[in-house]
């Protein structure tokens, strides 16, 4: 049978495109599949999307549809156990939130399993498949309702004592599902919508498709027990199905673009959905006498993941032939979704075209060529590190107000909160906010509230509300106020003004500051944009300085001493181990989102430019899984809009066509059609040029306030009204910005 449907991408090798059609024909021809979709993700970026064969093409066994439909990228597949995957990420999201104990006892938060003698069965080892349990029990057939059949499975009995085998077990993911619907208060299906597929803008993964769906979904088996004849458009797994449809160990469906922007969330480090440290605990090895078994993942499994298994890879299968790979030594994230039980489950293995697919994705990623050189990592050490270390008489004896948030972080991860709170050479006296709050999870502009800090008893001052300068009063009792937040290297960020703000209270009140030193994320060289006007001063927009002013915090706290005149009694602990040219990821530093809404080195990339569309009528990606990277509106010919930006050529960046549904900000809950940005070179990248070429080339409007605030001039909006060219505007601007070089290169430390 021919492969009537493959669409690889333009950016797609011919080799790699070759190497997979190859592997799906081979198990279309085997009997193995009807068809399949394949995409391959590589350093983020996608290197093929495609689709193979027939999502429909058999009535019953052994009897061919008269019309089979063909698959495309956009088929829905039952993903079977790869559910297995959501339900982790939702357990994880309640242990980060505290709700949840790895190593408590299940039954304390689902008292119903704690029949059959599983009193002991802890919340790891249901993750890990070593719970004990049985791997199924034939639920459809051992009661006769739903609810019947839940107790049934909670109640079901060990077969080994906790933590003695390995046994895959469907009915411990049954559990994990009850557990959070019983913590979490709310259904498995809305969990994984609210906690998952919401924030990662996956649009297409749910349980219980509507039948309006059904021509898009792929058809599994003609099952025969239970008596169900052709499945099309409901769950395969007969538990699941027997269960209502939802349940823990399976019933979701989803395609596969969506199931690999999943895959790649965990090989970014959990960007807006988990914590980096919760991604490494639920990727390590959890029971190394037993198997190789991360929480809910699988490690190194060869008979799937073929050459691309390691120790590092982790993925998972499904039994209606699914299956996701990561392997982050390569960058990569393969997915693979078939419907190999249509028309039966009899057929030939699917795994060869398994490893045939991961294989050909690690032959590509050896192939591809590397648009940057690999970071020249450094040991960096933060300000704060060099201040336990060689400076801490600079505070001894005295009490500290900090100005902090989530990225005061030391080498280590610790809080700078912690570090400082807990040496004895001086005294936490009171912590500062700033926007988003001392814990970082306030939302861009909302008021912060001052309070106590819980883990310290510390008490702390917003300086995002009433007021955004420390006042007489908060300064009561503070001999030293310290500085230490994570800047993103764009003038367009609330932190440095808040820097600002706080050394002028230094110099109003007479208590000295001092700053503990962070490196520029996007290195401290590159220097680009519109030097703001004073007429646009604001708090998004403090002094006249670059949009993208190749500085550390402690060089621009030096510059706001010295060119606004502030006279604050200003000390800088400098950094050790950083070089101007290096970029964040080259310092071996932890990336801690500096606020909720940049997510990624990625983002902070292009900020300094896609921060202006917060002045339009477009989104800027808030409410989505790529906020500041993709940028789109409702109704928007995305594709007409990406084809004039790369047939402009702009250094460093590609751009594709991309649908989003916002589920905050602008345009929330609508459809929206905008563009995504890919860098391929970021040391070309002048974010700011960029994206005046991007307004240039769409249809807008511009809230004029707010975007002349966010430019630091209203030239840039005229004469974007007026028609002017790209690289006319850009030219405009390099008197000032040689100007501003010059007046910063006396404040530079490194």
């Amino acid at each position: 049978m021919p492969v009537p449907t493959a669409t690889p991408t333009v950016a797609t090798p011919p080799a790699l495109a070759a190497a997979i059609e190859a592997a799906l024909q081979r198990g279309i021809d085997r009997g193995a599949t009807p068809g399949g979709v394949v995409v391959i993700r590589h350093r983020g970026s996608e290197m093929l999307r495609a689709a193979y064969g027939h999502s429909y093409a058999f009535v019953a066994k052994s009897k061919p549809a008269p019309q089979p439909i063909a698959a495309t990228t956009e088929t829905l597949y039952d993903l079977a156990s790869l559910t297995k995957l959501f339900t982790a990420t939702c357990v994880m999201r309640l242990v980060e939130q505290g709700r949840v104990g790895l190593d408590e006892r299940a039954s304390h938060y689902l008292p119903r399993f704690g029949a059959g003698g599983k009193e002991a069965v802890t919340v790891r080892e249901l993750l890990t498949h070593t719970s004990g349990l049985p791997a199924l029990i034939p639920l459809w057939s051992a009661a006769e309702t739903a609810e019947a059949r839940w107790q049934r499975a909670l109640q079901a009995k060990l077969a080994d004592p906790p933590g003695a085998v390995y046994r895959y077990s469907d009915l411990g993911f049954m559990a994990l599902g009850r557990l959070v619907e019983e913590i979490g208060g709310m259904s498995l299906d809305k969990a994984v919508r609210a906690w998952v597929a919401e924030p990662l803008g996956l649009d297409s993964i749910g349980f219980l498709p509507p039948d309006s769906l059904k021509q898009r979904i792929a058809a599994t088996e003609d099952q025969a027990d239970p008596p169900r004849g052709l499945i099309w458009g409901e769950v395969h797994d007969p538990s699941a199905w027997s269960l209502g449809g939802v349940a823990g160990h399976a019933g979701l469906f989803g395609t596969a673009r969506d199931i690999a922007t999943f895959g790649q969330v965990f090989l970014d480090g959990g960007r807006a959905l988990l914590r980096a440290d919760t991604v490494a605990e639920m990727t390590r090895n959890q029971s190394a006498k037993l198997g190789s078994r991360g929480l809910g993942w699988e490690l190194g499994e060869s008979f799937y993941m073929g050459h691309l298994a390691s120790p590092g890879t982790f993925g998972h299968t499904g039994f209606t032939g699914t299956s996701l790979v990561i392997a982050p030594e390569h960058g990569l994230v393969v997915v693979l979704l078939t419907n190999r039980v249509h028309p039966s489950v009899d057929g030939p293995s699917i795994n060869p075209t398994r490893q045939a697919v991961s294989d050909a994705a690690l032959a590509a990623a050896v192939a591809a060529p590397n648009p940057t050189e690999a970071p020249a990592m450094s040991n960096t050490l933060p300000g704060v590190d060099v201040l336990i270390h060689d400076q801490s008489d600079l505070l001894r004896g005295k009490r500290i107000g900090l100005i902090t948030n989530p990225t005061g972080r030391d080498r280590q991860g610790r809080s700078t909160i912690d570090v400082l709170s807990e040496e004895r050479a001086w005294r936490l006296a009171a912590l500062f906010s700033p926007e988003h709050g001392i814990r970082g999870d306030a939302d861009a502009g909302a008021s912060i509230d001052s309070g106590v800090d819980p883990r310290t008893g510390v008490p702390v001052h917003s300086l995002y509300g009433q007021t955004t300068r420390p006042t007489a009063d908060m300064l009561r009792g503070v001999d030293v106020l310290v500085y230490d937040m994570q800047d993103v290297g764009a003038r367009v960020y609330t932190y440095t003004a808040t820097l600002l703000e706080a050394m002028r209270a230094s110099a109003e009140h007479g208590v000295p500051i001092v700053v503990l030193d962070r490196p520029n994320p996007i290195g401290g060289a590159a220097v680009e944009g519109t030097v703001l006007d004073s007429r646009f001063t604001s708090f998004i927009g403090p002094a006249p300085i670059a949009m993208r002013y190749g500085m550390t915090i402690g060089e621009l706290g030096r510059y706001y001493n010295g060119e606004l005149s502030v006279g604050a009694d200003l000390t800088v602990v400098p950094l050790q181990n950083w070089r101007r040219e290096q970029w964040f990821d080259q310092t071996g530093l932890a990336w801690v989102n500096p606020s909720p809404n940049l997510q990624s080195l990625a983002a902070a990339t292009v900020y300094p430019g896609t921060v202006l569309f917060e002045g339009t009528d477009l989104s800027e990606g808030r409410g989505t899984n790529r906020p500041f990277e993709w940028l789109g509106a409702p109704g928007l010919d995305a594709d007409a809009w990406a084809s004039r930006l790369n047939a402009a050529g702009l250094p460093g960046v590609r751009f594709s066509a991309a649908s989003r549904t916002p589920n905050a900000s602008k345009h929330a809950g609508a459809a929206c059609q905008g563009v995504l940005i890919e860098v391929t070179d970021r040391t070309r990248v002048q974010p700011m040029a960029m994206a005046v070429t991007m307004l240039a080339t769409v249809a807008r409007q511009f809230e004029a306030s707010m975007f002349d605030r966010l430019a630091g001039t209203d030239h840039l909006r005229l004469a974007l009204q007026a028609g002017t060219p790209p690289a006319e505007i850009v030219a405009s601007w390099q008197p000032d910005l040689d100007a501003f070089r010059a007046r910063r290169a006396k404040y530079l430390l490194y």
